[in-house]
């Protein structure tokens, strides 16, 4: 999902060079405001769903292999869930497992170097956990923009998206991994299961 928050402002037309126009009212300085709420509020448009999605089975199956004390740790989540939720939330590549992915990457503005723009168009793009609602992250992207306006005295700030907002309404993946129709899947366990006998297939793990 992607989201774009469009920044318009007010511009004296007799003021549009920059010999006059001060930098207090420059469009560029209120997209950096709104930008900077976006990143302190991060935890707040893509919360933690630690516990509740695809972690839950791989940790449950790394118990027996993992050496002390990570197998104290994984085996008593009811104790250490704060310390486990950290380092999934440390990096890329398992933070996705628990929590939906937010990045910018888009921010437009301006045409020529002597003329001051009279908006800005920034995109931010979202991978969104199972658990999380399309709808649900523009709601919030949209309040923490709003706040940002009246924080920041911005005149206006239009936040939407182009794409469906249905993406993961029913809030749970619902896919039957032991389905046969899921072909794919069923083919890549085959083959793994074929070169490597020993490997367990976890259907979180491919």
């Amino acid at each position: 999902m992607t989201c774009t928050i469009k920044n318009s402002g007010r511009i004296d037309i007799s003021q549009v060079t920059t010999r006059f126009f001060i930098i207090e009212d420059n469009i560029i300085i209120h997209s950096a405001k709104i930008i900077e709420e976006i990143y302190n509020h991060r935890n707040f448009i893509t919360p933690s769903y630690f516990g509740q999605g695809p972690e839950v089975n791989t940790l449950d199956l790394h118990i027996p292999v993992v050496s002390f004390p990570m197998n104290l740790i994984m085996a008593n989540r009811w104790l250490f869930d704060g310390v486990l939720e950290k380092i999934y939330l440390k990096k890329g590549s398992t933070r996705a497992m628990v929590q939906s992915i937010m990045n910018l990457s888009i921010l437009k503005s301006g045409i020529k170097e002597n003329i001051i723009p009279s908006e800005s168009i920034l995109s931010i793009n979202f991978r969104l956990h199972p658990f999380d609602q399309a709808r649900e992250v523009l709601k919030r992207v949209q309040q923490v923009v709003d706040n940002s306006l009246a924080k920041n005295k911005i005149i206006t700030a239009e936040v939407y998206n182009k794409t469906s907002l249905d993406v993961g309404q029913s809030g749970v993946c619902n896919t039957n991994f032991d389905d046969p129709k899921n072909f794919g899947l069923a083919s890549l366990r085959k083959n793994l299961l074929k070169n490597h006998r020993k490997f367990d297939s976890n259907q979180n793990l491919v």
